[in-house]
Protein backbone atom coordinates (compact mmCIF):
# COMPACT_ATOMS: atom_id res chain seq x y z
CA UNK A 1 0.00 0.00 0.00
CA UNK A 2 2.87 2.43 0.58
CA UNK A 3 4.70 1.49 -2.29
CA UNK A 4 1.34 2.43 -4.25
CA UNK A 5 1.17 5.82 -2.35
CA UNK A 6 4.63 6.63 -3.27
CA UNK A 7 3.81 5.93 -7.04
CA UNK A 8 1.18 8.24 -7.08
CA UNK A 9 3.20 11.31 -5.07
CA UNK A 10 5.78 11.02 -7.09
CA UNK A 11 4.14 12.06 -9.94
CA UNK A 12 1.35 14.28 -7.94
CA UNK A 13 3.84 15.57 -5.61
CA UNK A 14 5.45 17.27 -8.56
CA UNK A 15 2.38 19.73 -8.94
CA UNK A 16 2.94 20.87 -5.65
CA UNK A 17 6.12 22.48 -6.17
CA UNK A 18 5.20 24.70 -8.88
CA UNK A 19 3.59 26.82 -7.08
CA UNK A 20 5.80 27.24 -3.82
CA UNK A 21 8.58 27.99 -6.16
CA UNK A 22 6.45 30.70 -7.35
CA UNK A 23 5.83 32.08 -4.12
CA UNK A 24 9.12 31.48 -3.35
CA UNK A 25 10.21 33.85 -6.50
CA UNK A 26 12.33 30.85 -7.24
CA UNK A 27 10.81 30.19 -10.96
CA UNK A 28 13.10 31.86 -13.07
CA UNK A 29 16.18 30.11 -11.93
CA UNK A 30 14.50 26.24 -11.01
CA UNK A 31 11.94 25.89 -14.02
CA UNK A 32 13.24 22.66 -14.25
CA UNK A 33 12.59 21.87 -10.38
CA UNK A 34 9.12 20.07 -10.88
CA UNK A 35 10.47 17.62 -13.44
CA UNK A 36 13.60 16.98 -11.43
CA UNK A 37 11.52 16.21 -8.37
CA UNK A 38 9.05 13.54 -10.90
CA UNK A 39 12.34 11.79 -11.75
CA UNK A 40 13.96 11.72 -8.58
CA UNK A 41 10.90 10.65 -6.53
CA UNK A 42 10.74 7.72 -9.40
CA UNK A 43 14.08 6.75 -8.83
CA UNK A 44 13.42 6.39 -5.12
CA UNK A 45 10.22 4.36 -6.04
CA UNK A 46 12.10 2.04 -8.03
CA UNK A 47 14.76 1.99 -5.14
CA UNK A 48 11.96 1.19 -3.10
CA UNK A 49 11.22 -1.87 -4.84
CA UNK A 50 14.24 -3.34 -4.81
CA UNK A 51 14.94 -3.33 -1.10
CA UNK A 52 11.29 -4.85 -0.74
CA UNK A 53 12.62 -7.58 -3.19
CA UNK A 54 16.13 -7.35 -2.17
CA UNK A 55 17.08 -7.39 -5.69
CA UNK A 56 20.49 -6.03 -6.96
CA UNK A 57 19.58 -3.23 -9.20
CA UNK A 58 22.82 -1.24 -10.73
CA UNK A 59 25.12 -0.78 -7.65
CA UNK A 60 25.07 0.60 -3.96
CA UNK A 61 26.39 3.77 -5.22
CA UNK A 62 23.87 4.69 -7.33
CA UNK A 63 21.57 4.14 -4.60
CA UNK A 64 23.73 6.06 -2.14
CA UNK A 65 23.66 8.93 -4.63
CA UNK A 66 19.75 8.57 -4.57
CA UNK A 67 19.71 9.01 -1.13
CA UNK A 68 21.64 12.22 -0.84
CA UNK A 69 19.63 13.60 -3.67
CA UNK A 70 16.49 12.76 -1.70
CA UNK A 71 17.19 13.95 1.25
CA UNK A 72 18.57 17.57 0.16
CA UNK A 73 15.17 17.19 -1.96
CA UNK A 74 13.07 16.42 1.07
CA UNK A 75 14.91 19.19 3.28
CA UNK A 76 14.20 21.51 0.20
CA UNK A 77 10.72 20.61 0.23
CA UNK A 78 10.11 20.88 3.63
CA UNK A 79 11.39 24.38 3.92
CA UNK A 80 9.12 25.11 1.32
CA UNK A 81 6.30 24.38 2.67
CA UNK A 82 7.16 25.53 6.08
CA UNK A 83 7.80 29.04 5.06
CA UNK A 84 4.98 29.20 3.42
CA UNK A 85 2.55 28.36 6.17
CA UNK A 86 2.79 31.60 7.96
CA UNK A 87 1.23 33.56 5.30
CA UNK A 88 -1.17 30.62 3.83
CA UNK A 89 -4.81 31.10 4.56
CA UNK A 90 -7.92 28.84 3.69
CA UNK A 91 -7.32 26.35 0.67
CA UNK A 92 -3.80 27.26 0.64
CA UNK A 93 -2.94 26.48 4.48
CA UNK A 94 -4.95 23.62 4.16
CA UNK A 95 -2.55 22.46 0.86
CA UNK A 96 0.21 23.75 3.11
CA UNK A 97 -0.12 21.47 5.95
CA UNK A 98 -1.22 18.38 3.45
CA UNK A 99 2.11 18.93 2.14
CA UNK A 100 3.61 19.08 5.06
CA UNK A 101 1.92 15.78 5.89
CA UNK A 102 2.98 14.24 2.58
CA UNK A 103 6.41 14.87 3.61
CA UNK A 104 6.25 13.03 6.97
CA UNK A 105 5.23 9.97 5.08
CA UNK A 106 8.21 10.16 2.61
CA UNK A 107 10.51 9.59 5.90
CA UNK A 108 10.32 5.86 5.86
CA UNK A 109 11.13 6.07 1.83
CA UNK A 110 14.70 7.75 2.74
CA UNK A 111 15.15 5.05 5.62
CA UNK A 112 14.28 2.24 3.42
CA UNK A 113 16.39 3.51 0.55
CA UNK A 114 19.06 4.02 3.08
CA UNK A 115 19.06 0.56 4.33
CA UNK A 116 19.36 -0.83 1.00
CA UNK A 117 21.95 1.80 -0.44
CA UNK A 118 23.94 1.22 2.78
CA UNK A 119 22.69 -1.10 5.15
CA UNK A 120 22.34 -4.56 2.15
CA UNK A 121 25.71 -6.12 2.16
CA UNK A 122 23.93 -9.96 0.79
CA UNK A 123 22.31 -7.45 -1.92
CA UNK A 124 25.29 -6.28 -3.11
CA UNK A 125 27.80 -9.30 -2.83
CA UNK A 126 26.13 -11.31 -5.09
Amino acid sequence: MYFGYLLVMAVAGSFVYLPLVREANLLGRLRVLPVAATLLNLWGVIGLWGYIQSRRLVGSWFWQACVGLTVIQWIFATSLFLLSLPNASGKQAWVTIAGLAGMALGLPLIVALWRYAFLSPRVWAR
